[in-house]
């Protein structure tokens, strides 16, 4: 009997194996803004969980500026530094306890994501400034003093208003 359990760990741990070097050959690739704008509908798309708690609002808005960053850089790599920033504010979305601090990262980081993608417009889709304008709205709905988890029509149509201009300028 032992001899076949030793064989199937022995199996598990070369699949295992194999999956952690696809994983590490594949993290540092380049993805397309093609498939960067399929992640990010998907994300737009999918029904958010009930209660929207702290915790959840906190998640869901790192979560779309994460993909948000992906898309903005695999569209125009001429803004690093604001990609990097709007990446930063993620990561501190995730890390700060929810309450008023999370507003506040979450407006100044949808003011920078709608400003990138005003100048994203205005280079690829001149025709397209509603696009441009409705982003900037939907970011400045999201107010910095009231708590993230008490605004998700606000912050569910700023992630919708972002999408739609990316795929305009496609």
């Amino acid at each position: 009997m032992a001899a076949p359990r030793t064989t199937i760990t022995w199996l598990l741990g070369l699949v295992l194996l194999a999956l952690l070097s696809v994983g590490v050959a594949t993290r540092n690739q380049k993805v397309g803004p093609r498939a960067t704008l399929v992640a990010l509908t998907a994300f737009t798309e999918q029904p958010l969980g009930n209660p929207w708690t702290p915790h959840a609002a906190d998640a869901h808005a790192a979560t779309g500026l994460r993909m948000l960053a992906d898309a903005i850089a695999a569209t125009s790599p001429t803004s690093p530094d604001q990609v990097e920033t709007v990446r930063t504010l993620a990561r501190a979305l995730d890390v700060v306890p929810p309450g008023a601090v999370d507003a506040e990262i979450a407006h100044d980081a949808f003011g920078r994501v709608g400003h990138v993608l005003s100048v994203i417009q205005t280079d690829r889709a001149p025709d397209k400034a509603d696009a441009a304008a409705a982003v900037r709205a939907a970011a400045d709905s999201v107010s910095a003093n009231r708590p993230l988890n008490e605004q998700r029509r606000a912050v569910v149509t700023f992630f919708a208003r972002s999408r739609d201009l990316l795929v305009s300028v496609q």
